[in-house]
């Protein structure tokens, strides 16, 4: 939960691109590196990667700022009958798992139909 919340508050304050580099420098460090993303010290290190100050970090992953963000959209997912990651949801098209690229071209173009009629 901890790595969520400091992309939540990255989303809320960070520009998309710093945004998207903290959560690529994150999956790297879990999944390439293994290392152990639940420890603050670990995040406030990983934030300072993509340019971001670490004052902020710390005040996030010390205390229960965006938890709740979180947990609503845990929430949601739940509602929503998502169990996997990735979960996709294009309009009325929804898929767990990796969906193939003709999978999502329909679904893109259904959207587009859709809202055009």
């Amino acid at each position: 939960m901890k790595a969520l919340r400091l992309t939540k508050w990255a989303n809320d304050t960070q520009s998309n691109q710093k945004t998207a580099n903290l959560i690529d420098t994150i999956f790297k460090a879990y999944f390439v590196e293994n290392q152990n993303i639940t420890d603050n010290d670990v995040l406030v290190k990983l934030a300072k990667d993509p340019g971001l100050d670490d004052s902020s970090p710390k005040k996030i992953l010390t205390s229960e700022e965006y938890k709740d963000v979180v947990i609503e959209d845990e929430n949601d997912l739940a509602n929503r009958n998502a169990d996997a990651v990735p979960y996709f949801e294009i309009g009325h098209y929804h898929d767990e798992g990796v969906p193939t690229k003709e999978a999502l071209i329909d679904a893109i173009n259904n959207l587009i139909y859709q809202k055009a009629n």
